[in-house]
């Protein structure tokens, strides 16, 4: 399986590290080049100056934190990705894309309970076409835990991981990124409470043999 160049792409920041945290700093430190793109910004939904300039804050800390190769953003509103046109969508995606041309593409699920999240995999469905870029070996669907494990609109869609990746290592890494994150976690009862998250994590490395795990799902897998 080539994997050389991953680019995650995720709807809102946080999404990444709630979704893949752990991966990216595996690929990290096996010399793989990460890049991310994110299509949102929180302007969308924030609208208390103050909160707002935290969030960016707490963005410009992430970024610092993983050092990924590069970061792209599209700055569309957040939660209301519904308004933004396809073809401008499409358009703007595939411009980084061709740039990046990574041999991999990790997204969020596409029945995930944000809107948000469903708009872009439904915007992004161009790349499900190999023949117009054949250098997408892989696509992997990340699971964003209170978004992924809230996808109940239809039953028979729900998040089947087919992919495990081994995280102990790293598992300290992604709590450490995650409360990077402080505005965004919510107190236990909760999918994204830190000890849920580790606790998630564990249930995933307790399916796959390993004491910590992230789990994916496999849209597209190619070798040649």
């Amino acid at each position: 399986m080539k994997l050389d160049k991953i680019l995650i792409l995720a709807t809102h920041y946080d999404d990444e590290t709630y979704g893949c945290g752990g991966t990216i700093q595996k690929l990290k430190k096996l010399g793989k080049k990460i890049y991310l793109l994110v299509i949102s910004d929180p302007s969308g939904y924030v609208f208390n100056k103050k909160k707002l300039l935290n969030r960016y804050n707490e963005i410009k800390k992430v970024k610092k934190f993983y050092n990924f190769d590069k970061v792209y953003e599209l700055k569309y509103p957040a939660s209301q990705l519904y308004k933004i046109d396809k073809t401008r969508f499409i358009n703007d995606t595939k411009k980084i894309i061709s740039r990046i041309k990574p041999d991999t593409i990790i997204m969020n699920h596409y029945n995930d309970a944000h809107s948000d999240h469903r708009e872009v995999f439904q915007n992004m469905r161009y790349l499900m076409k190999p023949f117009r870029y054949n250098y997408i070996k892989n696509i992997f669907l990340m699971e964003t835990p209170s978004e992924t494990d809230q996808g109940l609109i239809l039953v028979k869609d729900t998040f089947k991981p087919s992919l495990f990746v081994d995280i102990s290592k790293f598992i300290d890494l992604k709590i450490k990124a995650l409360k990077i994150y402080k505005s965004q976690i919510l107190n236990s009862p909760s999918s994204r409470n830190v000890e849920t998250i580790r606790s998630l994590s564990r249930i995933r490395g307790g399916q796959s043999g390993y004491k910590f795990a992230e789990a994916f799902q496999i849209l597209r897998v190619s070798i040649d």
